[in-house]
């Protein structure tokens, strides 16, 4: 992930030192523009080719996909380091993922996307409560969700249960 987003930020870098009016509508300060060439002079001839080839790549994209990863980036920057690291952290699970994990992981979230506002907000509100559970009312309900959700011969990772003992037999005689 990291390669991935560094791509895309150093498409913008570059954009930027050539100041491409659509990424900045004002245009960089003088000051801005003096440090943004100053790091591409840093760069070595085969990293600043490498930015060149983002960069046309990037002005080949449709408009309306170039202003959508401008916003993007726009968002990325004025996100804190902690859900940053948290964001590529999920990335990196996500790139991991074998393909079928990944399409059944796509088809969930086209599912929670074509969702109303308000039933995603009604779900998010379940889950919050569910955490805030002890720990044994939440295993009593995943319990019953797996019984409802799946018959006994197909239930994942069911753990092995302790053989139930006879009850023991009362004493005779005194009651």
């Amino acid at each position: 992930m990291r390669k991935a987003w560094l791509s895309l930020v150093t498409a913008f870098l570059v954009a930027g030192v050539f100041a491409a009016p659509s990424l900045a509508q004002s245009g960089p300060t003088p000051e801005e523009l003096r440090r943004r060439v100053e790091r591409w002079r840093a760069l070595t001839p085969e990293r600043r080719q490498e930015l060149l080839e983002r960069y046309r790549a990037f002005k080949a994209l449709p408009p309306e996909q170039q202003l959508r990863l401008q916003r993007s980036f726009r968002r990325w920057k004025e996100t804190d380091p902690s859900t940053r690291r948290r964001l590529l952290k999920r990335w990196r699970h996500y790139k991991g993922l074998s393909p079928e994990k990944k399409r059944e992981f796509q088809q969930r979230w086209r599912k929670w996307q074509a969702m109303k506002a308000e039933e995603r907000v009604r779900l998010k509100n379940k889950f919050r409560e569910f955490q805030e559970l002890p720990p044994d009312k939440r295993r009593a309900i995943i319990e019953r969700f797996r019984r409802r959700n799946h018959p006994p011969a197909l239930r994942p990772f069911q753990r092995p249960t302790a053989p139930q003992r006879p009850p023991m037999p009362r004493p005779r005689g005194r009651r």
